[in-house]
């Protein structure tokens, strides 16, 4: 979890497998990105990690946020670090 500089919480949900962010004055909460493929049995599962780059929001740049996740590929599981919201 982690304060964005729009003043939301930018959450993950490791069994939901969805990127969210909740307006803490009025408590939306709005799913901005949910993985379909995201592996979700233990034990690292989900969706698990979040870190917003410098200048993600300032207008500077992309706004790159960075989330780990467990996927399917085939028999085997895999991880990814990267995402970038546009």
């Amino acid at each position: 979890m982690l304060w964005g500089k729009d003043n939301q919480l930018w959450i993950t949900e490791r069994q939901g497998k969805n990127i969210v962010k909740i307006d803490p004055k009025s408590g939306k909460r709005t799913v901005l990105y949910h993985f379909e493929n995201t592996f979700s049995a233990p034990p690292h599962q989900g969706v698990l990690g979040l870190a917003l780059a410098p200048e993600f929001l300032s207008g500077k740049g992309e706004n790159y946020l960075y989330t780990a996740y467990k996927y399917n590929e085939g028999e085997k599981i895999r991880a990814h670090c990267s995402f970038n919201l546009r």
